[in-house]
């Protein structure tokens, strides 16, 4: 994309965002906000907010719009002022940057600020919105009880790819089986929407979600019959579900151990990730994994090549829009966590720098020099590195030094992901001008991550040229 042409269409997304948000009356933004259209109403309230300071309500209603557009920073300084209830909205925003003692810090503040005579009646006001209580108390409690368990794992890469076909960013073995969407499905297959597939090795079973009766996802079997056609599906056996939806399967090559997301009572935040195993015909209590696997946000689809010795698994928890992150790991036969006491626990749970995984003095070169599929299912990637020496690299085995190499991986990881954004925003903004304001957020949000990554970018070239040249 030619920079004068970014330029134009920067300028033109925010000015028509703003032209937009002007022309809708707060009226029309309080209309919006209680039927749940945060991303429309959130400027407008904000304006509003800004104009009354002192008005609570307004700075509550400005700050929950912009915290569920995925404007946190901002969402922060209104719910500052808002009312008593903003007091948990703001202990989602805590656990969701893993403050957990923070948030019931909040929480035990609201119960405060809404008993009334105390001296007297001890009457409590009632809660606006009992739903965001419940899940404040609960989160705080799991994600409390998660950071005493954070799995020592190694991650050893993270790329971004695009949400509708993240599952095409993992690498599997044939021994591993395969990952599809349902447009594999034998014709007349329900499915979840969204979903993927996971066939065995031979081509004879898949399991994936479907709706049931009560259109809750649950997992679904089915198996190939001696003519080629397709038995079933049936309903996977067993305690999977436990009130919520269950998706993204895995089955180990062993056809035993089973790997899947559930967003149902037991989970942090959005979609888990949990291990079962099969028992007969049906599948055991299934447990949470855990941190660093899951967060307070989506977290799903692990998937584990034991030919390769690698695993996989796709989340939220970097909340790039139409954009989701697949980190590759090496799995453990035997878990071991970190002790309570480790200083950056909650940084090494969120992954916040996935190489302060790496053990010191281990070499993942070979596994990072490992060609990446890329999104079209092309098999390697080729690129130039120029370096101030003149010669130009276009593998990391060309490069010496470790830390170059791991440098390098990173750089051209970052110059993918800004491909995929720019190519997402320009056809984000081609909606856009065609009237279709639900991705004004989503612009906004790639734009600004489109300057961090050029920063990011650049950065990380002159660490591959400074660690090689030294």
């Amino acid at each position: 994309m030619k920079r004068l042409f970014s330029y134009l269409a920067i300028a033109f997304s925010i000015s028509s965002l703003s032209a937009y948000s002007q022309t809708m009356s707060l009226e029309q933004a309080k209309a919006a906000f209680n039927q749940g259209d945060y991303d429309q109403a959130a400027e407008t309230l904000a304006k509003a907010a800004d104009a009354e300071p002192k008005n609570a309500t307004l700075n509550h209603m400005a700050g929950v719009a912009l915290m569920r557009s995925g404007d946190i920073k901002r969402a922060k300084n209104y719910l500052n002022k808002g009312t008593d209830e903003s007091l948990l909205f703001r202990a989602r925003i805590a656990i969701d940057e893993y403050d957990f003692d923070g948030a019931d810090e909040l929480v035990e503040k609201f119960e405060t600020a809404r008993t009334k005579g105390k001296r007297k009646s001890k009457t409590k006001q009632p809660v606006e919105n009992p739903a965001i209580m419940e899940e404040v108390e609960m989160a705080a409690e799991r994600g409390r009880s998660m950071m005493e368990r954070v799995e020592k794992i190694v991650v050893i890469d993270s790329i971004a790819v695009n949400r509708d076909d993240f599952f095409k960013a993992y690498r599997l073995a044939a021994s591993a089986g395969k990952i599809s969407g349902p447009d594999i499905l034998p014709q007349g297959f329900p499915y979840a929407e969204p979903t993927t597939v996971h066939t065995s090795q031979d081509g004879e079973s898949m399991i994936w979600a479907l709706p049931d009766s009560t259109d809750n996802y649950v997992l679904a079997e089915a198996s190939r019959l001696a003519d080629g056609s397709w038995e079933g599906p049936s309903i996977a056996k067993g305690a999977l579900s436990d009130g919520g939806d269950v998706n993204y399967p895995f089955l180990m090559s062993d056809g035993v151990t089973l790997y899947f997301a559930s967003d149902g009572e037991g989970s942090l935040g959005g979609y888990d990730i949990y291990i079962s195993r099969r028992d007969g015909d049906g599948f055991l209590q299934p447990q949470n994994l855990g941190m660093p696997y899951n967060s307070p946000f989506d977290d799903y689809l692990l998937a584990i090549d034991e030919e390769t010795g690698t695993g996989w698994w796709a989340t939220d928890r970097n909340q790039l829009g139409d954009y989701i992150t697949v980190y590759r790991f090496i799995p453990s036969e035997l878990r071991v966590n970190y002790p309570a006491d480790t200083p950056n626990l909650a940084s090494l749970a969120k992954l916040s720098d996935y190489r302060a995984t790496w053990e010191d003095g281990a070499d993942y070169s070979e596994l990072l020099a490992s060609p990446k599929e890329a999104e079209s299912g092309n098999k390697a990637a080729t690129f130039r590195f120029a370096m101030p020496d003149g010669r130009i690299i276009t593998s990391l085995g060309e490069l010496k030094n470790r830390q170059a190499k791991s440098a390098l991986s990173t750089y051209l990881d970052l110059n993918a992901q800004l491909t995929r954004l720019q190519n997402s925003l320009a056809e984000m903004r081609a909606a856009y001008s065609r009237g279709d304001r639900t991705n004004s957020q989503n612009i906004l949000n790639g734009e600004q991550r489109i300057e961090t990554l050029r920063k990011e970018i650049a950065r990380k070239r002159n660490e591959v040229v400074s660690a090689e040249m030294n």
